[in-house]
C-alpha cells in the first residue's frame, strides 16, 4: 500500500490553471500522513511541491511563469 494518494482537481473548489508547459490538466498528490502536497501535470509531470500544505502547493502552481 502505497502512502501518495491522487486527488483530481476537480474536487478542490479552486481552478487549477492548466501546466504552463504543455497546457496538459493537473492534479494533486497529497501523503496520507498530510505532510505535504505535490501538484502535478498529467501530461508532462511538471510539478511544484509543499511542505506547507495544500493552499501554498496551489498559490505556487498558480503563480508559475507562462
Amino acid at each position: 500500500m502505497t502512502d501518495i494518494e491522487a486527488i483530481p482537481s476537480e474536487t478542490f473548489p479552486e481552478a487549477l490553471k492548466p501546466c504552463p508547459f504543455c497546457s496538459g490538466r493537473p492534479y494533486t498528490v497529497g501523503t496520507s500522513h498530510g505532510l505535504g502536497y505535490v501538484i502535478k501535470c498529467g501530461q508532462c509531470s511538471a510539478r511544484v511541491e509543499s511542505d506547507a500544505g495544500k493552499k501554498d502547493a496551489i498559490r505556487q502552481w498558480q503563480s508559475r511563469a507562462q
